[in-house]
């Protein structure tokens, strides 16, 4: 159990320094993201929209839409950074500092345990010298019998604590972790429908409906090969990579 609670906290550790790695990667591929938005959007300011064809006309008029698009990202992932610094100090709160605390029991519940042990073997001791005294008809063993009763008195004395608490501290072990398990669920649960609701605003401003991820990827995937068309019409594309990624 001690090894158990040791492993528990290193793992939780692991993984509140994952998610704000996830949270961090996040924000700068989202603030790149934005950066090469917004630099088109600025490069773009002077070109005349008349004199351009194709795809050209189709970012441009699309640049107001991906500012938006890089500008509530860019908020979001700022924001995952700081809800996952919430998340991580609840996963402290919740987990990590009562396990630490349960952990302190260790050290006195070990003792406890080699101090039986150790009445256990004078017991052994003083038992195998009863009998062999018995064996030479020695005039000690009366005394040695009075010490064996002695070790006896000692050992009944610590192992009916360690019989009657030790049950006591594992079935209180379980209901102590699914207390801390069942809060840090919770806090958990309120980050994730923090963030989902983020991203559905997030979609709102872009003007797009909420819909199953099938739907979206369908039309996600409409749109690019569209746009991959009109790219690939540009005199300057390689028509022999284009073709051979159609194909693939």
């Amino acid at each position: 159990v001690e090894q158990k609670t040791k492993r528990i906290c290193k793992d939780l550790r692991k993984h509140g320094e994952a998610m704000a790695n996830v949270a961090k990667a996040q924000h700068r591929v989202v603030s790149e993201l934005y950066q090469t938005i917004y630099g088109r959007a600025s490069s773009d300011s002077g070109v005349d929209k008349n004199r351009t064809r194709g795809p050209t006309r189709l970012i441009i008029k699309r640049v107001p839409e991906l500012n938006i698009f890089a500008s509530a990202q860019l908020a979001t992932a700022e924001l995952q950074q700081e809800m996952v610094l919430r998340l991580r100090q609840d996963e402290e709160r919740m987990m990590m500092d009562p396990l630490k605390k349960y952990s302190l029991m260790f050290p006195s519940v070990s003792s406890t345990l080699t101090k039986r042990e150790a009445r256990k073997q004078d017991l052994e001791k003083a038992n195998s010298k009863v009998e062999k005294l018995k064996e030479k008809n020695s005039p000690k063993v009366e005394s040695a019998q009075l010490e064996a009763k002695r070790c006896k008195a000692d050992f009944a004395k610590v192992d009916s604590i360690v019989v009657a608490e030790l049950p006591l501290l594992y079935a209180g072990r379980t209901d102590f972790f699914e207390a801390c398990l069942g809060c840090y669920i919770q806090a958990q649960k309120m980050h994730f429908q923090h963030m989902a609701a983020v991203h559905a605003e997030t979609l709102a401003k872009l003007g797009y409906e909420q819909t199953e991820p099938e739907e979206v990827g369908e039309t996600l995937d409409n749109e690019l090969d569209d746009l991959f068309g009109q790219l690939a019409s540009l005199s300057v594309t390689d028509s022999a990579a284009v073709k051979s990624t159609k194909a693939s």
